[in-house]
């Protein structure tokens, strides 16, 4: 049995954002004039918002000669000015970092007093406990990206990852629903034990079925500190002997529970028992080269489900197009292609992009204003590749006017399903001269040996 509770706001507490991502009972299936009308609402609320409590916000739309009340139709929405995601990267010590996490926040949210502040790490912890939740992620240059939600935030966040198992994803809904043992195999560390964004969005989906067994990848607690040896950004030579011992042991527990899924897997296809594969690419890959080795191939069927998500770079230099990757996964687990989804996301938005049947990735568009952009920051028309941008109206603790180092291209139409709504194409990769970034590279330099090949 699903449980909504930990995500859902009272309906009397709704704003024209919560009735835009609530009211609908399939974010996806929206019609265009209707979706519009629900986002443009949205938008004008989260904006009257952040220009009225944000000091940071209402500066930069001052120094642009913007006000909300210029937004009176979807056309105006390219007049709101957009903060790149470097800003999320601009603190400088733990020190500090409450006092930075305030400045992106409104004058009125809440902060805990936090009394160790000797870290990073520990000042999450400490507003984790009173109920600030600080997710991160990291890039090739080691710089975090930090971004603090509230309760409200939080809530909106976990409904939006939920959500699409159940429209976009029928195949996955249905086997996570179906009574009986039901299993869950996860490339990831304990989503509980980390703020790493990729790992918390796996909490997510854990508390929401409660009755699947979940299998983790291990139980070690993922923190800013563990991945930045992990990374190499190690000072002085105590931190660089942790980082050789903390590297071997990661690697040796990352083979066993490797060694523990395929153990598993082949259990429960003996048993003709459903399953999914959830994780990033890398992950998926390293268990198709063990299999391959090993067995040659396993017959699954279309009773499984792989989902990925979180960047495909398999190794340092080594991109896979997703198509050919989809290709290798039902030639060696004879899982069919329609049974595998991608999610696309981001650390500092609150909504995924989940792939349908066709793998193109869908927009809730009641919630979430997309922009593709040229060198100049314009708009570009539906179609044409550039940076991806958006408007985010459900993040109510920081701005969530963005852009990002992504390059995209932007569908009016999906053109392999009919449901209503822009869609991203199928690749996604990074603009020139930004570094890398995404989840699933963090996990790869934490979990896997680089020697190894996928």
């Amino acid at each position: 049995m699903e449980n909504w509770e930990p995500m859902l706001v009272p309906r009397n507490a709704w704003s024209p954002v919560d009735e835009a991502l609530f009211g609908p009972q399939d974010l996806f299936a929206v019609p265009a004039a209707d979706a519009e009308e629900l986002r443009l609402r949205a938008i004008q609320h989260s904006l009257d918002y952040h220009f009225e409590t944000n000091k940071f916000y209402r500066a930069l739309c001052k120094d642009r000669g913007f006000e909300p009340k210029d937004v009176k139709t979807v056309d105006d929405l390219k007049k709101v000015p957009l903060i790149p995601d470097t800003i999320f990267k601009g603190y400088r010590n733990p020190s500090e970092f409450v006092q930075w996490l305030k400045g992106l926040s409104p004058d009125n949210m809440q902060y805990p007093q936090v009394k160790d502040q000797s870290s990073f790490d520990s000042v999450i912890r400490e507003l984790q406990d009173g109920g600030v939740t600080v997710l991160f992620s990291s890039g090739t240059s080691g710089r975090f990206t930090f971004v603090p939600r509230d309760d409200l935030t939080w809530r909106r966040l976990r409904y939006a990852i939920c959500m699409p198992t159940l429209h976009i994803a029928p195949i996955c809904f249905e086997l996570l629903t179906t009574p009986g043992e039901r299993n869950v195999m996860m490339g990831l560390p304990n989503p509980r034990r980390t703020n790493l964004f990729i790992g918390r969005v796996g909490a997510a989906v854990w508390d929401f079925f409660p009755d699947i067994s979940f299998h983790f990848t291990s139980d070690r607690e993922v923190t800013t500190k563990l991945i930045r040896l992990s990374q190499g950004q190690a000072s002085g030579l105590r931190d660089k002997a942790l980082a050789g011992i903390v590297k071997r042991a990661v690697v040796r527990e990352t083979a066993k529970a490797d060694d523990r899924m395929i153990e598993l897997v082949k259990s429960l296809a003996k048993e003709h028992n459903g399953g999914a594969l959830i994780g990033p690419p890398f992950w998926v890959a390293r268990l198709l080269s063990k299999i391959e080795a090993s067995l040659g191939s396993i017959s699954l069927g279309d009773r499984w489900v792989i989902v990925t998500g979180g960047g495909w770079k398999l190794m340092e230099s080594t991109r896979v197009a997703e198509k050919k990757f989809r290709e290798r996964v039902t030639s060696t687990l004879g899982i069919p292609d329609q049974n595998f989804r991608d999610l696309y996301g981001m650390v500092e938005c609150n909504v995924l992009f989940p792939s349908c049947e066709g793998h193109y990735k869908h927009i809730p568009s009641t919630v979430l204003h997309p922009f593709v952009l040229d060198e100049a920051f314009d708009p570009l028309p539906w179609g044409q590749p550039g940076r991806f941008a958006f408007i985010d109206p459900l993040a109510n603790s920081y701005p969530g006017f963005v852009t990002t180092g992504d390059r995209v291209r932007i569908f009016e139409h999906c053109p392999a399903c009919d449901r209503p709504g822009p869609v991203i194409d199928q690749e996604v990769t990074r603009m020139p001269g930004v570094e890398d970034r995404g989840c699933a590279t963090v996990l790869r330099r934490l979990l896997e040996d680089e020697t190894m090949s996928p």
